[in-house]
């Protein structure tokens, strides 16, 4: 029985410190990138109803979308992202990174003031510097979305004749261009 205890106790501990190292290898893994490309390493930081703030060499720095064209956290992926010539940039998550990325875009509104906030999650898809298109048919229509995605994957005959088999749908969307993008 002790010796079952003890292979129970060194296994508890291996897999501590396992879980240790991981988590400082993660604080390691976040960045952001500047404008002119260059890289910063340092700590995400978001309070509840704070600025998103970057910590590097202690120095707080505001996750300014006009200032920088990326940053990683926790390994998922923000780019700034100009919606039109007169918008502003905004930070949009990355779900897809490749010949063809794929972007969240998250639409908080009102209808009316005092009624509850409406969320519109926005799939936005750009082929390398590429325009931005809808992809999922939310803020458009779907018939719209569906000519994005066949534009996109356009010079690729076998994906495009999958995607225009295939249903509809927010899993699929993404699966094509994965699928894209391992392609060729």
């Amino acid at each position: 029985m002790k010796r079952y205890l003890f292979i129970l106790l060194a296994a508890v501990s291996v897999f501590s410190y396992q879980n240790i190292m991981a988590q400082d290898s993660d604080s390691k893994g976040d960045y952001l990138v500047s404008n002119a490309g260059d890289t910063l390493y340092g700590k995400f930081k978001k309070k509840l109803f704070d600025e998103a703030t970057f910590i590097v060499n202690g120095e707080k720095i505001v996750l300014d979308p006009t200032q920088y064209s990326a940053y990683c956290t926790k390994n998922t992926l923000f780019r700034s992202i100009q919606l039109s010539p007169k918008a502003a940039p905004q930070w949009m998550q990355c779900l897809e990174n490749g010949r063809i990325c794929l972007y969240q875009y998250l639409m908080l509104g009102n209808v009316r003031p005092g009624q509850p906030t409406i969320n519109h999650v926005i799939w936005l898809a750009q082929k390398g510097n590429g325009s931005i298109l809808n992809v999922n048919g939310i803020m458009a229509s779907e018939d719209i979305a569906k000519n994005n995605l066949t534009l996109l994957f356009a010079d690729n005959p076998v994906v495009l004749n999958a995607f225009t088999k295939s249903s509809f749908s927010t899993k699929n969307i993404r699966y094509f261009i994965q699928q894209y993008n391992l392609s060729k």
